[in-house]
């Protein structure tokens, strides 16, 4: 088989341009894939491709080697599993083998679970709604300026318009693993993800006493509870909160929903006062009884959060700021990074790291209880 691009003069268009084509070649028998483009004789090479000083023949002609460079990869892995065919074959194998990158974002969300595969799909979703269904070659330093500005008229702040990019950059790179598309259409390189800087999420060790010392209506306590319960839990994830089982010699153990990481803690004494407060039958506590979702429950409690904070005239208080606040405390203790790491059940992206973790629970016990300690004791 021979892959080539070629000039096809038999035919123009409304310009007198003639079409830019591949051509696959078999036993004298040829066929031929239009790529889109159109160019006169004296500004095409079939070795150079577009010539002269056009800015727009660059990007045409990485677009050109990328199809150039897929049509050869196909042909390579044919070979290499002897699967031989002619030239009309290829070329329907080669038609159908690339997805547009929107059908690529969807196969690359099924790899996630839990809130990461939430995320990624919000980006699909937002790539759907704001520039529709679009190829790899679409994907350009103006596509990706102007999906910002669309963005931003949609009034998405900075930070969420970057969560958004770097799913896309992150779905483009594993494209290019599996040579999907070629590293040289990478529209990046120039394309920077801006980042703003967030305000602080944690609160102090006085804000939080002022927090665990209030008592307000029966709502109010309860969320005031599951703050201090979270807490006391090293900043446990409200969903794993929720659905946990049950109690296995004074530990609660879960598979963190973001990572997937196993998490074994140690019930101390305070926090064994507040579950005894919430019992459940089915699960650990009664939440996930008495409200259809987690998510409800966990909006109704930074509800009622947000609530006592202006009443303590202090910064917004939510659920997930007592595991940055456990975090912060923790990090003022001196406690190793690396404790703190695996406390968090934050992925090292290592198996070492795991048995580390799994032999080393006392130390993230001992951990919890000085953090512990640090608050119930401070005056």
């Amino acid at each position: 088989m021979n892959i080539s691009v070629i000039l096809d003069t038999r035919t123009t268009n409304k310009t007198g341009r003639h079409p830019v084509k591949l051509r696959f070649n078999h036993n004298n028998k040829s066929v031929y894939v239009a790529t889109g483009m159109f160019a006169n004789p004296e500004e095409f090479n079939a070795e150079l491709f577009f010539t002269g000083k056009d800015k727009r023949y660059r990007r045409m002609n990485e677009m050109l080697s990328s199809e150039l460079e897929r049509a050869e990869q196909l042909q390579f892995n044919l070979k290499r599993k002897e699967a031989f065919c002619d030239a009309s074959k290829f070329k329907e194998l080669f038609l159908n083998k690339r997805p547009s990158f929107n059908q690529y974002f969807e196969k690359y969300i099924e790899t996630k679970i839990g809130r990461t595969k939430e995320i990624y799909q919000s980006t699909l979703n937002k790539l759907n709604t704001v520039m529709g269904n679009v190829s790899f070659e679409e994907i350009t330093f103006s596509f990706l300026q102007s999906f910002e500005r669309k963005m931003m008229e949609d009034k998405l702040k900075t930070n969420a318009r970057g969560i958004h990019f770097r799913n896309i950059r992150a779905v483009y790179n594993q494209a290019i693993n599996e040579d999907i598309i070629s590293l040289s259409l990478y529209p990046f390189r120039k394309f920077k993800i801006k980042k703003e800087a967030t305000l602080k999420r944690s609160l102090s060790a006085e804000n939080l006493q002022k927090l665990f010392a209030y008592s307000g209506d029966v709502l109010e306590n309860r969320s005031r509870d599951i703050a201090k319960l979270i807490f006391f839990l090293i900043g446990i994830n409200i969903k794993n909160l929720v659905f946990l089982k049950g109690v296995t010699d004074d530990r609660i153990e879960y598979y963190r929903v973001k990572t997937n990481a196993p998490i074994s803690i140690k019930l101390e004494p305070e926090a064994m006062e507040i579950i005894s407060q919430y019992r459940g039958d089915e699960y650990l506590l009664r939440f996930a009884e008495d409200y259809a979702s987690y998510k409800t429950f966990n909006t109704k409690i930074n509800k009622h959060l947000a609530g006592i904070s202006e009443k303590l005239g202090i910064s917004k208080i939510t659920t997930y700021a007592m595991r940055h606040s456990w975090a912060t405390l923790a990090a003022e203790l001196e406690i190793p990074k690396e404790t703190i790491a695996a406390a968090l059940g934050h992925s090292q992206g290592n198996t070492v790291t795991d048995v580390y973790i799994q032999f080393n629970r006392r130390k993230i016990d001992d951990a919890n209880r000085r953090v512990i300690d640090y608050i119930l004791d401070q005056k």
